[in-house]
């Protein structure tokens, strides 16, 4: 890998371990739009990937890639929505269960006529 600092090009060897980046299925390929990797933490060393599409294996004999799997940056995330819906649908039934309690205390008082 080659290091771009400043007007300098300085070579870095380093190895991966745990081999978990760029993963996808076989016979799918790896697609980013924006990813930022940590190669070396102590030395500030991240690798920035944008618009990356790549594919280890092609079993399909032609030049096109396979599917896509998306990047972990790439994927949705509907946790936040999912969770100011439910704290919305909960805000709502207590508002309409405070609203017939009060509904009832306010005319215990009175007769029918």
């Amino acid at each position: 890998m080659t290091c771009d600092a400043g007007n300098a090009a300085e070579n870095y060897n380093g190895t991966n371990k745990d081999l978990t980046a760029f993963q996808a299925g076989l016979g799918k390929s790896y697609s980013c739009s924006k990813e930022s990797l940590t190669v070396n933490k102590t030395q500030g060393l991240y690798l920035d990937i944008d618009q990356e599409r790549m594919q280890v294996f092609n079993f399909a004999n032609d030049k096109d890639f396979g599917p896509a799997d998306p990047c972990p940056a790439d994927r949705s995330n509907y946790r936040v929505a999912i969770a100011v819906g439910i704290t919305l649908l909960v805000l709502v039934v207590v508002v309409v269960i405070a609203y017939f309690v009060a509904r009832r205390k306010r005319t215990d008082g009175y007769q029918s006529l």
